[in-house]
């Protein structure tokens, strides 16, 4: 698949991708071209895999790229756990087990998703080549703090 806008799946309601069990949670993620370092895109908070659209397309005309809806967005079930950076990374992480990924990737994210990659990073830089962060929220932002 190349892209992640596909007319056909999503007039018809279907994910645009797969979906992945992830400890009993169904979790969508979308991979498209091919090659090495993947890159996988964290979304910004509320985002889904949608909107990285022709962003995506380009990076995967060099490269694999990966993204994922994180717990309660767009196909992915909700987790039983608090919305925080700390868990939405835990979380990634357990993604990431599940799939198999082994190799070092690229990790490249945009607002709220700046704070859940720099946490991940931190706490697994073995799995981490690179962060690139695009407009992401500052450190010390508590983008939760409303959350319950």
């Amino acid at each position: 698949m190349t892209g992640f806008f596909k007319a056909d799946k999503l007039d018809s309601g279907e994910p645009i991708g797969r979906i992945v069990d992830v400890d009993n949670r169904a979790v969508h993620v979308v991979e498209s071209g091919c090659g090495s370092p993947t890159i996988w895109l964290e979304n910004g908070w509320l985002g889904t895999t949608l909107g990285w659209g022709g962003f995506e397309e380009a990076l995967a005309a060099h490269t694999r790229v990966c993204a994922y809806d994180r717990a309660g967005i767009a196909w992915s079930d909700p987790a039983n756990s608090d919305r925080n950076a700390q868990n939405e990374a835990d979380e990634f992480a357990a993604l990431l087990d599940a799939l198999g990924e082994t190799e070092p990737f690229i990790l490249l994210a945009w607002s709220g998703g700046g704070p859940v990659s720099r946490i991940f990073a931190a706490d697994h830089p073995e799995r981490v080549a690179g962060l690139i962060l695009m407009v992401a929220i500052p450190p010390g932002y508590d983008l939760w703090a409303t959350q319950s």
